[in-house]
């Protein structure tokens, strides 16, 4: 494995301008990738424990000093938000409702200011202000919808739809100081206003120092007051919504020819960049990027490929960053799978995993890849 990864060189696969990295996923210098597992460093799981703890399908997790904040679906769950300590002890759950620190119209984002100590859940344009276990703060209002939201240094950065304040669908970047006071916005980024991905799941996220933001094939920053350019991914039929708009109306984009939607996820040593075919087979290239060496596999998963290829492996099935790990949530649709995970695990956490039930409540994977 290592002497493949020695072959594909950041000069050869990659150029740099500008800070900009350019990446080419459809002609990977090496196609005979390793089996994920080789590329795995270190590994732990959290199992989550509760009396009647009921979690319905996990959608976003929040990792803190102390705390594990957990999004149930948001959408059905009467208990959508749970607060657990490290060890995965449930403390409180928030429950759904109209009352004061309930719950309702859930947008699916949650934000924990370390700093101060507060827990914020979005309701779509009204945010519940929490301390770390779960006690009520306030409600504060927003006059926008937000798609994510993570704090840098002084400042709130919100990925935001704002349907109210203009007319059209339009996407930008804004932020704020740390009393939610506007300090600058940006849009468009190039071309057209209409220039975003329009992606459900991770538009914006903080790592190390800076808050990454995805527009259609490339990677922004936001750091020191400045948005930049830092990954472009050059692939065939990448997505671009101007083929979706037609007078601010949302048209059909099941079918074939329509392109790719990415999510991207980062820490400290690596880069993992999905991209999902807008069609029904729905063809899937999970990208995994060493940032030091410049080296990446490409690992295509979906319609057209051998049985084996068609299940995406445990470990490229993460959806969550936290502690600088990845972060995979293992329930009872990955139940045959855990065993992907027990060769990076501590004896104790092996037994965890070989006590795994099919009913048991979530386990929590925390992995970190390799240098490669």
């Amino acid at each position: 494995m290592l002497a493949l990864a020695s072959c594909n060189s950041k000069d050869d696969t990659q150029t740099a301008f500008g800070g900009l990295t350019i990446i080419d996923v459809d002609n990977p210098v090496v196609t005979d990738n390793p089996p994920i597992g080789d590329l795995i460093d270190t590994a732990f799981v959290v199992q989550l424990k509760g009396d009647d703890l009921l979690i319905s399908r996990l959608g976003k997790v929040l990792i803190s000093d102390d705390r594990i904040f957990v999004l149930d679906n948001p959408y059905e769950c009467n208990e959508p938000v749970k607060i657990f300590d490290r060890e995965g002890n449930l403390i409180r759950s928030l429950h759904r409702g109209g009352g004061p620190g309930e719950l309702d119209d859930l947008s699916g984002q949650m934000l924990y200011d370390e700093a101060t100590q507060t827990f914020y859940v979005a309701n779509y344009e009204d945010w519940s202000l929490y301390d770390k276990d779960g006690n009520y703060k306030g409600l504060r209002k927003f006059p926008f919808h937000n798609a994510g939201t993570e704090r840098i240094g002084d400042e709130f950065v919100f990925w935001l739809l704002e349907f109210q304040v203009i007319d059209s669908l339009k996407m930008q970047v804004m932020v704020t100081d740390t009393a939610f006071n506007y300090r600058r916005s940006y849009i468009p980024f190039l071309g057209s206003p209409l220039g975003f991905a329009v992606n459900t799941q991770t538009p914006i996220f903080r790592s190390e120092n800076h808050v990454t933001v995805i527009k259609n094939d490339t990677v922004y920053a936001y750091e020191n007051s400045q948005l930049t350019p830092r990954y472009y991914f050059n692939y065939a039929d990448h997505f671009d919504i101007k083929s979706i708009m037609t007078n601010d109306v949302m048209i059909d984009i099941t079918k074939p020819g329509k392109g790719y939607l990415p999510t991207f996820y980062e820490n400290s040593k690596t880069v993992c960049f999905t991209l999902s075919e807008l069609t029904e087979t729905g063809h899937v290239k999970k990208l995994v990027f060493d940032k030091k060496s410049g080296n990446y596999f490409v690992y295509p998963y979906g319609d057209g490929f051998t049985e084996t290829q068609k299940v995406t492996p445990f470990f490229l099935q993460s959806s969550q960053i936290g502690d600088d790990y990845f972060i995979v949530f293992a329930d009872d649709a990955k139940y045959e799978r855990l065993a992907e995970i027990k060769p990076y695990l501590s004896d104790a956490d092996k037994a965890k995993v070989d006590a795994f039930q099919l009913d048991d409540n979530p386990m929590l994977v925390f992995f970190k890849f390799k240098e490669f």
